[in-house]
């Protein structure tokens, strides 16, 4: 018993659970099977609706592309590719340029949010719908990475400094934890979790690399996420045409706190799926055409490309509609497919299948190019914590948005990495 007690114990130690592979499979259960399997059990709260049912068909479709998406991970050939290409993020970084280069991107980053506090695109209830549909928008929200990106390096820079015993780690502490803070503050009034969670996350990915995981403060930052984050966006967000329409007739089987309703019912991605498998009319296969997407969104920005098409993203309140999630009166929310209802979309169940195979080996190269190949190099930190945001965030959204814009976020990355590496003699 004492055997297998410490060998368990050392798979846990062993665990990388922001491994991209591992990452996505727990969100994966999480966004599809956690509600359905409470509903199985008999479990309800408090704003799921009354008539919530998944039929099997749609529970088989989800099983099928999570085995294909660890398939995918599983085999070999990702890492042979991974160690093919020629890897530039090995090199460390040269510390007399770093604060310079800090400054730089935090200060554009600032620039951006005050563009968008001074144009109308901060404030979730309070917004200018001139901006928001400009050509210049789509450019802001890129650039708004900026201030991520900053906090990464910030953080970068004080566990490594810390680590090799240079003195400047204290100023470097002060000035990590300050930008997360900030970034924090700034989050919670545009009455979004996600931009409190990013920057959560983003420290907890740095520390796990350059540190080590502690799952303690892991734990913490979920349990600050769910029991305050949640409901604060929900009451936050409260206006009358939020509402979807199935959502209106609340289930009275059980009264819980909107703690768990708050979660539960935005995490929730299998009745999105559902609608989008009983919905075969008006959202028949579309043969790859929002896959096409991909080369639209990595275009040049619309007030180069004048006559740019609109991107998914653009579409997503007239899909909830289409879906029949969102109240006739709502022109705000957008909804996504999810990864899988994506390729469902597109090629039907082949899609699934193929399709989730293809994103495991995907998920399988970037992991093995940045964390296993560079050794968790301190450029190959900063790419996979930013990389790893798109794609966990992304497997609710269109696929071919999220992978343009991180072809587009990864050229930001790789201009601001060429400034802070060591140059070779």
């Amino acid at each position: 018993m004492k055997i297998l007690f410490k060998n368990f114990k050392e798979s846990i130690k062993k665990f990388d659970l922001f491994g991209l592979g591992n990452s996505a499979v727990l969100y994966y259960l999480l966004i599809f099977y956690l509600t359905p399997t409470l509903v199985f059990l008999g479990v309800s709260f408090r704003l799921m609706p009354a008539d919530y049912h998944i039929d099997h068909p749609v529970m088989v479709y989800l099983t099928t592309g999570l085995v294909c998406l660890v398939l995918g991970y599983m085999i070999p050939w990702p890492i042979k590719i991974a160690r093919k290409i020629p890897n530039f993020f090995k090199q460390d970084w040269d510390f007399t340029k770093v604060p310079w280069v800090l400054l730089a991107v935090f200060l554009g980053g600032l620039a951006i949010k005050i563009i968008r506090i001074w144009a109308g695109g901060y404030f979730h209830l309070v917004q200018n719908p001139a901006f928001i549909t400009s050509s210049f928008y789509s450019l802001i929200g890129l650039l708004n990475w900026l201030s991520y990106l900053a906090l990464v390096i910030s953080f970068i820079g004080y566990f490594r400094l810390k680590k090799i015993g240079d003195h400047r780690f204290i100023y470097w502490r002060w000035l990590a934890y300050g930008l997360l803070t900030f970034e924090i503050c700034y989050g919670l009034p545009t009455c979004s979790a996600l931009s409190v969670i990013i920057p959560i996350m983003l420290y907890l990915i740095v520390r796990s690399y350059l540190v080590k995981i502690e799952y303690w403060r892991i734990m913490l930052g979920l349990m600050i996420i769910i029991l305050f984050l949640f409901p604060f966006s929900r009451l936050c967000r409260q206006t009358p045409y939020q509402m979807p329409i199935d959502l209106q007739d609340y289930a009275t089987v059980s009264n819980y706190s909107l703690v768990s309703s708050s979660f539960l019912n935005r995490i929730d991605q299998s009745f999105i799926f559902s609608k989008i498998v009983k919905n075969p009319e008006p959202l028949s296969f579309w043969h790859g055409k929002s896959l096409v997407d991909f080369f639209v969104t990595l275009g040049p920005p619309r007030f180069i490309w004048k006559d740019k098409p609109l991107s998914l993203n653009a579409y997503g309140n007239d899909f909830g509609h289409r879906l029949g999630v969102l109240n006739p009166d709502d022109v705000q929310t957008s909804i996504g497919p999810t990864i899988v209802g994506d390729w469902y979309l597109n090629f039907g169940i082949l899609g699934i299948i193929l399709g989730m195979f293809w994103i495991g080996m995907v998920f399988r190269v970037i992991y093995e190019y940045f964390i296993k190949e560079t050794k968790t190099s301190l450029s190959g930190v900063l790419f996979y914590s930013m990389i790893w945001i798109q794609v966990i965030w992304g497997m609710e959204d269109w696929t071919s948005s999220v992978y343009a814009g991180l072809i587009k976020l990864s050229v930001i990355i790789l201009i601001v990495n060429f400034f802070l590496i060591k140059r070779r003699s």
